[in-house]
């Protein structure tokens, strides 16, 4: 037996998507309730979303917890997986990106936790500081975010503006 799974946004209802959901959705389980590493999630083949599962096996069809579910015949942890996993899934990614020609790169940066707002205008404000004591960002005591004074917030955008600039000499 084989079909395709599809990621239940692909096709739900969103105004009823928990019930589409139910009604079109199997489990593959472990026949176990310890935690452990699952079998069927390797990354080599890769399980994705969409693959098709072939059963070569029996497996256990229940209903528990108003979900349909496959279960193995015996526990299924890394040591036996060879010998308990009753199901096998189609590699669907390719090997590498298909060449779409070009040379744009992309590069992203983290900056959520820079804030061009500098601590020093308030007085209730207390700051990290350097090792020769000197305030580098707020700590607490404001609402104020970020470098602790214009010095620093340059500081840090200047390690910024480092960063995009050699990544795109690579």
């Amino acid at each position: 037996m084989a079909g395709k799974s599809l990621n239940r946004t692909n096709f739900a209802n969103t105004d009823n998507n928990q019930a589409d959901f139910s009604l079109t959705t199997n489990f593959l389980k472990d026949a176990t309730s310890k935690a452990m590493p699952l079998p069927y999630v390797t990354p080599t083949p890769p399980v994705n979303v969409g693959a098709a599962a072939t059963f070569t096996t029996n497996a256990i069809f229940d209903n528990r917890n108003n979900a349909y579910k496959f279960q193995p015949l015996a526990a299924l942890t890394p040591d036996v997986a060879a010998t308990v996993q009753p199901a096998t899934f189609t590699n669907m990614r390719a090997d590498h990106p298909a060449d779409v020609g070009g040379n744009l790169k992309i590069a992203s940066f983290n900056v959520q936790n820079y804030f061009p707002t500098t601590g020093d205008p308030s007085t209730t404000c207390k700051f990290y500081t350097d090792r020769d004591g000197n305030p580098v960002t707020v700590s607490s005591g404001c609402d104020q975010r970020g470098a602790a004074n214009a010095e620093n917030l340059r500081r840090q955008q200047d390690k910024i503006a480092a960063g995009i600039i050699n990544s795109t000499t690579r």
